[in-house]
């Protein structure tokens, strides 16, 4: 080989080991993930809601406020992407993950995740459809079948600090959730960070109009499809083990913990009668952060009032 092809070859071998260290991501490879870890922390301001008037008129919904946790090393976040502004034609969003590493750096992963901008709940952004999952179990029940929460679409962003130890300054914030016209969302939540969904925000109950009075095991769960990398997917659930009776709601237990294998306990014969007889009776409609042994007494209401933050729309 000539001389100034050898020199030449160096070069362009340089050049490409340059441009190989400035593509991102690249040049990392061999850092850790700190990857976020989801919880959801015990249900609050469970309570029974009796509707005479609106959109809900002759309804009963046990409704309850959650909260979804990051207790990982790094951030959860969220980009989505479509390809152009109109929600007639690109009424969905593609989600890709990234993630941070120890050096600072960050990656990218595709998911099957998707966003939807209307999902029916009167919040004008995107949401993340499935991010978190609301079930009731009948408990004494041959086969029992789940009844499903209203609440589908979430848009999450650092709410409140769950971890001393987690960053003072919100990173996240509602703004990332976009408009009618995004290409582009950013939802997230850092480490030591919450997310609330207070009970009285559209979607957050599950109707039981028609379900028999008796014992049942409420659960709720991050990232039910685990569409999503975590340090951890076993540890996603919490739940409240309650009594529906025709005038009240008695909180018997709560956990964070398996649903499942809670529920296998509680289909073994367990002596709850006793949590119940003494349960200390709270006024209607009155916040409670599920304590045990409390009976919250049956609200009524005439309609969709403004303390409903966000109705559901025709209220």
């Amino acid at each position: 080989m000539p001389r100034h092809w050898s020199r030449r070859w160096l070069v362009m071998t340089a050049l490409a080991m340059a441009c190989v260290v400035m593509l991102p991501g690249t040049g990392a490879a061999g850092s850790p993930d700190l990857l976020p870890d989801l919880r959801m922390a015990k249900p609050r301001d469970v309570q029974l809601v009796r509707y005479t008037g609106g959109v809900f008129a002759g309804r009963t919904l046990l409704r309850f406020t959650t909260i979804v946790t990051n207790e990982g090393a790094g951030p959860l976040e969220l980009r989505g992407t479509r390809e152009c502004s109109s929600l007639t034609k690109c009424p969905r969003m593609t989600v890709r993950q990234r993630i941070q590493r120890a050096d600072g750096t960050w990656r990218r992963v595709d998911t099957t995740a998707r966003m939807r901008y209307d999902v029916g709940d009167g919040h004008k952004h995107w949401h993340s459809i499935g991010f978190e999952e609301y079930r009731l179990w009948p408990i004494g029940t041959t086969d029992p079948e789940p009844i499903a929460g209203a609440k589908y679409g979430f848009c999450f962003f650092d709410g409140g600090r769950w971890k001393t130890s987690a960053k003072r300054t919100r990173k996240y914030l509602e703004s990332g959730c976009g408009t009618t016209t995004s290409l582009t969302t950013k939802m997230g939540l850092q480490a030591g960070w919450s997310d609330t969904y207070p009970w009285n925000f559209a979607g957050q109950y599950v109707d039981v109009t028609k379900v028999p009075k008796g014992e049942y095991l409420m659960c709720v769960t991050a990232d039910p499809k685990k569409k999503y990398r975590q340090s951890d997917k076993t540890n996603d659930e919490a739940w409240v083990h309650l009594r529906i009776k025709a005038s009240s709601v008695v909180i018997i237990n709560t956990g964070r913990s398996s649903c499942e294998k809670r529920r296998q306990r509680l289909e073994r014969p367990v002596a709850t009668t006793a949590v119940s007889a003494t349960a200390a009776l709270v006024a209607p409609g009155r916040a409670t952060q599920a304590e045990e042994g409390t009976e919250v007494a049956l609200r009524t209401v005439s309609g969709v009032t403004p303390g409903f933050l966000c109705p559901l729309p025709g209220a």
